[in-house]
């Protein structure tokens, strides 16, 4: 597979409950070799077009193909895609293996594939504990699981984070990360902003069921933060005021001062021909 091939591909996709518009005239690609994030308020469409794309609902109109195939027209769509939508549900009484056992039987996976997945997800050790006696988050990692089985090309993952602690956050962050590097895609929908600035490439965002933007993680977080420079010194007021005859409006910091439009070797050099005495200097990133 090549970088620039798009593993998923929305064009105008609709969907409306009578009068009401849950995706309205959505287009966006999902290149090989890069993780997603799936952004927007409660209500925006996340989940609607992620049921869409797999073909769980009819969109009213509009088309979702993965590498050009619509999801419903696939050979083997658990080699294609591998998805959580719409959280993880199993039955309590059922062991964990049993679980991921059922669903490589019906997709026709070798037996061997759930012992692979589950070691994979690091259940290895709860593999023969009944799903009941699951946290949230060991659930969360058993649907991350099944939607491993086929080894697919895509993952599309609903909040897969949730329930999870920050080592399982990290873990998850991990395995997207080196299956992405593997040249494989990611759509991934959470609310956890944060996360999703550590775990993602692009950014997707959509409101009221409408496309707002799709970004690279650093274009979006350096727009947000207008290239800003915190700074501190031995003597911030007399840095301050070589700053602001350079040019500059430094605005008073919680530790030193705040040089939006700066770059970090323009404030050194003012910080050098002053004579003023550094104590810190660096970017600052916005929060997503």
């Amino acid at each position: 597979m090549r970088d620039s091939e798009q593993a998923i591909s929305v064009q105008g996709l609709t969907k409306r409950y009578g009068e009401q518009r849950a995706v309205n005239d959505l287009t966006f690609d999902v290149p090989t070799g890069r993780v997603v994030g799936f952004l927007g308020p409660n209500g925006a469409g996340k989940s609607t077009t992620m049921r869409m794309i797999v073909g769980l609902t009819t969109p009213t109109a509009g088309t979702a193909t993965l590498f050009g195939t619509a999801f419903h027209d696939l050979d083997d769509p658990v080699r294609i895609i591998g998805s959580i939508v719409d959280g993880v549900d199993y039955h309590p009484g059922r062991r964990a293996i049993e679980e991921l056992r059922i669903s490589a039987a019906a997709a026709g996976l070798p037996r061997s594939r759930c012992d692979e997945v589950i070691d994979i997800v690091g259940l290895g050790a709860a593999a023969l504990k009944r799903v009941g006696q699951y946290s949230l988050g060991m659930r969360q990692r058993l649907g991350i699981a099944q939607a491993l089985l086929g080894d697919p090309k895509i993952l599309l993952l609903d909040e897969p984070a949730n329930g999870l602690d920050p080592e399982g956050i990290h873990w998850v962050r991990e395995l997207l990360r080196g299956l992405a590097d593997e040249g494989r895609a990611a759509l991934v929908s959470s609310h956890l902003l944060g996360e999703v600035a550590r775990l993602a490439d692009d950014v997707l965002v959509i409101r009221k069921g409408e496309f707002v933007t799709l970004a690279p993680v650093e274009e979006l977080t350096h727009a947000g933060s207008g290239r800003t420079v915190r700074v501190s010194s031995l003597d911030d007021a007399r840095l301050g005021a070589a700053l602001r005859e350079a040019g500059w409006e430094p605005r008073a910091g919680p530790d030193g001062l705040d040089v939006t439009g700066a770059q970090t070797v323009d404030i050194g050099r003012v910080a050098r021909d002053t004579g003023v005495i550094l104590t810190g200097l660096r970017p600052l990133t916005a929060d997503l």
